[in-house]
């Protein structure tokens, strides 16, 4: 599975969906998804336990982790950072 799938899938996991719903990358996390401050840290440490991986303070602004898809562009360079050293 790619790195996009995982997130996608974790963050489907979490998410206030209802069943069959597909997970459009763009949905905004709060106001789509129904995450509030409380289940958005809880999905921050299945994201950073998951990919073995700790979210700089920084990173945690909404501007840069509104979305699923600016959750996996964080992933991707958090692993590529990680992978390069």
């Amino acid at each position: 599975m790619d790195i996009k799938n995982e997130v996608m899938e974790i963050i489907a996991k979490n998410a206030d969906l209802e069943e069959n719903v597909v997970l459009d990358p763009d949905a905004n996390i709060i106001n789509d998804l129904g995450f509030n401050s409380i289940s958005l840290i809880s999905l921050i440490i299945e994201m950073e336990e998951h990919f073995a991986v700790e979210f700089d303070d920084d990173m945690l602004l909404m501007d840069s982790m509104s979305t699923p898809a600016d959750i996996i562009q964080v992933v991707e360079k958090m692993l590529e950072e990680n992978y390069h050293g």
